[in-house]
C-alpha cells in the first residue's frame, strides 16, 4: 500500500525552472533562465541543493572570446520533478472508495 507524500518537495517555482532546465539535454543558458522570470537567487538554490549545475564556458566567434553559463540538471533534480509529480498526482486523483465510506456513515444508504 502506497502512502502519499506530506508535501511537496519543491515550490511550483522551483518545479518550472528544473522543468525549464530539463527541456534541454545540453543546459540552458542564464539569459534563458533569467528571460523565463527565474532569478539568480533561485538558481543558486537550486545549485546549492544540487538539483542543478552551474557550467561556465567560452566560446570564440570573430575572434572574440564569448563567456557564458550554462544550468543543467542533474540526477537528483530529476528524482525532485518525479517525487513532486507523484505527489501532485496522487493529491488530484479522485476519491476511489465507495460512496457510503465518503459520507462518513459506512451504513447510510443513498437513494438511486
Amino acid at each position: 500500500m502506497t502512502t502519499a507524500p506530506r508535501k511537496c518537495p519543491l515550490s511550483p517555482k522551483a518545479r518550472r525552472a528544473l522543468k525549464l532546465l530539463a527541456s534541454n539535454s545540453r543546459g540552458v543558458t542564464e539569459g534563458l533562465v533569467f528571460a523565463h522570470g527565474f532569478t539568480v537567487t533561485m538558481l543558486a538554490a537550486l545549485v546549492r541543493a544540487g538539483l542543478a549545475i552551474q557550467r561556465r564556458e567560452v566560446v570564440e566567434a570573430c575572434g572574440l572570446l564569448i563567456e557564458f553559463e550554462r544550468y543543467r540538471i542533474t540526477a537528483a533534480g530529476w528524482k525532485a520533478l518525479e517525487v513532486t509529480e507523484r505527489a501532485r498526482q496522487f493529491r488530484h486523483r479522485p476519491d476511489e472508495r465507495p460512496l457510503q465510506e465518503r459520507a462518513g456513515a459506512p451504513g447510510v444508504r443513498f437513494p438511486a
